[in-house]
């Protein structure tokens, strides 16, 4: 995680842990010095009955994500909940080659539903890094000194979104990346965009992953205090991208309670399409999300 937060003098990279503890609740302090270790996490106790009790959870979230996300928690906290794990990540980079504001213009943007929303379609042309597969075509667009980028990826126009998503894995991220090479002449179009995830339950998400014992009595949490289920994983996630770069937050919360062709090269984004910001140095992806339609 250090080597993340001093990525780029161009991209600043803020991650953020905290862990929030009902007053008078027994934590074991293995547990406790292992979340300061390890994830230079902050650990307050903190009167879950209190009217503004919440509200210092979300001050805490406001700062950790230079006031994108200024809310994650809502009032009155359940009596139940012991306590709250919350993770905090903000991003801003400049991109390696800004887009001129003059050359943006007002166009079509088609949404996943087939309806057509106006945007603000960002352009230049000449080199970029560039690839195609036999349903996609893709671009990297680097941060400052290029350890970071975000790549975006555009469906062939017969297929969905939603579609070309269910195809993803490891697997395949891998061979879209590695079709990726810088070439000279590329017309590259992307619109200007601001996307809000807002406060998502993840539970269902997890438990899809394997993770759905964890949310019952059989969780076995012994290493933090008895008795201990997650009753559930909020997340909140923002991006603006426009020409000078990048701005994204992020903000996740668990809560614990006890159990009860010839032509020049065109890559133009004027219909849905996957974004991933990655550290490339790492592999590590940092932000993920589709646009599927401009408001």
């Amino acid at each position: 995680m250090p080597y993340l937060m001093g990525l780029d003098e161009k991209v600043e990279l803020n991650i953020s842990n905290s862990l929030w503890v009902r007053e008078g609740e027994e934590i074991k302090q293995d547990f406790l010095a292992a979340t300061k270790d390890s994830f230079n996490a902050s650990v307050t106790p903190l009167d879950f009955s209190k009217a503004n009790a919440a509200d210092q959870i979300n001050q805490w979230v406001a700062e950790a994500t230079h006031k994108k996300i200024d809310k994650i928690i809502s009032s009155p906290i359940p009596s139940d909940v012991i306590m709250y794990l919350i993770n905090a990540i903000y991003f801003k980079g400049d991109w390696t080659e800004q887009f001129d504001s003059k050359d943006t213009v007002k166009t079509q943007f088609r949404t996943g539903n087939g309806s057509t929303n106006e945007v603000m379609m960002m352009s230049r042309t000449g080199k970029v890094e560039y690839g195609k597969g036999d349903d996609f075509q893709g671009v990297r667009l680097p941060y400052g000194s290029g350890k970071a980028a975000m790549y975006c990826i555009l469906p062939e126009k017969d297929q969905t979104i939603n579609d070309f998503i269910a195809t993803m894995d490891a697997g395949r991220w891998k061979r879209i990346m590695d079709s990726i090479s810088e070439r000279d002449e590329v017309n590259l179009q992307l619109p200007r965009f601001k996307l809000e995830y807002g406060i998502k339950n993840l539970n269902d998400s997890l438990t899809a992953l394997g993770m759905g014992e964890a949310f019952t009595d059989k969780a076995d949490f012994s290493g933090i205090g008895d008795d201990l289920c997650i009753s559930r994983v909020l997340h909140k996630a923002i991006i603006e991208v426009n020409e000078e770069g990048s701005e994204a937050a992020a903000a996740t919360a668990v809560e614990m309670k006890r159990t009860s062709a010839a032509e020049p090269l065109a890559f133009i984004a004027d219909r849905p399409f996957l974004f991933v910001i990655v550290d490339d140095q790492t592999g590590t992806i940092l932000f993920m999300g589709k646009l599927y339609e401009v408001k």
